[in-house]
């Protein structure tokens, strides 16, 4: 899971890191981030940390999954379900993990690999668009929202494809510069407000404040 936000964080770093590599060190980093290609994902949105491993693998010249790459995106297409939202899996399951699951990750695939597919990257930084709009609907004037679904210890994650639509969006496209400051200030804006951080100054198990009845299984202290 952890090695989509690696890989990215290496191609947005590369000048500063993967370009100091060795040849060596290239390949032993390059060996274990292909590791992804080797395992089995669930079939929901992890199939998208492997289609971003393979896409900075691909952009670094290294070794990767061109089939793995068409496979996932053609399986994750089959979860959408109109308006700018996903279900993510086989079951109706329909919450925040379409923000910084699907969109998030694909927008990220859109600027390492949309040259290969543009019509399919036009189409995601479109429903990324067609989310904004709606979502902002569901944002109060003072930057409340709707707490629904899992993981919402994540909290202002929601903000992080509306952010990187900045980056991949169309600036010409009415009105999206605009509503992308709105939603991404506001939305910080009334978290940061709140207590949300605990003692030592980390963001806390919780919403608003810490609250341990809102964990899953899988929260723990680096979660948020």
């Amino acid at each position: 899971v952890e090695m989509a936000s690696l890989s990215w964080g290496l191609w947005q770093s590369r000048g500063r890191i993967w370009e100091r590599f060795s040849e060596a060190e290239r390949l032993q980093v390059a060996a274990y981030l292909r590791a992804c290609t080797a395992v089995k994902y669930h079939a929901n949105n992890w199939l998208l940390f492997n289609v971003i491993t393979n896409a900075v693998l691909k952009k670094l010249g290294m070794p990767y999954s061109q089939e793995q790459l068409d496979r996932n995106l053609g399986f994750c297409e089959s979860m959408y379900l109109g308006g700018g939202w996903y279900q993510d899996g086989d079951v109706p399951r329909i919450d925040y993990y379409n923000a910084w699951a699907f969109h998030y990750y694909y927008l990220m695939w859109a600027v390492l690999d949309g040259d290969s597919k543009p019509e399919l990257a036009s189409t995601h930084i479109r429903r990324a668009e067609e989310f904004l709009f709606g979502f902002s609907r569901l944002m109060s004037a003072d930057g409340a929202t709707p707490c629904f679904g899992r993981s919402e210890i994540y909290r202002f994650a929601f903000i992080a494809p509306i952010a990187l639509l900045a980056l991949a969006g169309d600036e010409g496209s009415t009105g999206l510069f605009g509503r992308l400051r709105s939603v991404a200030g506001l939305g910080l804006k009334w978290f940061l407000t709140k207590p949300i951080l605990s003692a030592d100054g980390h963001l806390s198990l919780g919403y608003v404040g810490a609250c341990s009845d809102m964990l899953e299984h899988y929260s723990c202290g680096g979660s948020p």
